[in-house]
């Protein structure tokens, strides 16, 4: 039995060792293959190195370092905390990433200026910053598997289509506290203004493959714009509760 311990710890030493001396691009580039991720221009070590970006399932990051959890390896896992570059903010936070190929993401903190992600979001504005906090994420064959965390959008400008109105500024947040989506794979999550001429009380579903729906109610508040308030007066008559009821569905 004692032999056989010996034997173990001895071939772990000899993988770490191996591990140690190989270049990190190779170990990174056999450990994440066939897993959706994608690494380009590698530098450093395996337990510390940098790349100049990085896919995670169509998730693009540029300039990323990375400190790995050694131990973790041993057992077809990796395990890192990353830090990367984003324009006009940045991204920290941990990820997992399993031999069978689930995703898991923690302690992710993200902000950064909205435009470069105004396309994916399907969303019109001349600026704005981007900011979340994921608590936890967990995901599998390009879905969610659970989510739980905030996105804000700030100092959102909503740009008129006629030219003689005046552009405002508005903000919201979506928060999301799903442990486990459930057989349809819907993922829920309350959105709520923070701040801005209109108030915002909604519920947004994502289904697979990138799919939502967004509905509830929108209000202006007092001393909004007055273009504003006759704008919202296209989506119907009025609520008892006071404001309009809207529901707006689409792709990413």
């Amino acid at each position: 039995m004692k032999q056989h311990r010996i034997l173990a710890i001895a071939g772990g030493v000899a993988l770490l060792l191996f591990l140690l001396s190989s270049p990190p691009a190779r170990i990174l580039a056999s450990i994440t293959d066939g897993t959706g991720i994608q690494l380009g221009s590698v530098s450093g070590t395996l337990w510390q190195g940098k790349a100049r970006t990085i896919n995670i399932q169509g998730l693009v990051l540029r300039e990323i370092e990375w400190d790995i959890a050694p131990l973790a390896l041993l057992v077809g896992k990796l395990s890192m905390d990353i830090r990367s570059d984003l324009p006009g903010g940045f991204a920290n936070g941990h990820l997992a990433l399993s031999a069978g190929g689930t995703l898991s993401v923690s302690n992710l903190e993200i902000a950064a200026d909205i435009k470069p992600f105004s396309k994916a979001l399907n969303l019109s504005s001349a600026g704005g910053e981007i900011s979340s906090r994921i608590d936890h994420l967990e995901a599998a064959d390009g879905w969610f598997r659970s989510l739980i965390g905030t996105v804000r959008i700030g100092n959102y400008i909503l740009v008129p289509e006629r030219g003689t109105q005046t552009a405002v500024t508005a903000g919201f947040e979506v928060l999301f506290d799903v442990e486990s989506v459930g057989e349809d794979k819907s993922l829920s999550g309350t959105v709520r203004d923070i701040g801005g001429p209109f108030e915002i009380d909604a519920e947004l579903f994502l289904t697979p493959p990138a799919n939502y729906e967004l509905k509830g109610r929108i209000a202006a508040r007092p001393g909004a714009p007055k273009n504003l308030s006759q704008d919202l007066g296209l989506l119907g008559p009025a609520s008892p509760q006071g404001g309009y009821e809207f529901s707006l569905a689409g792709s990413l």
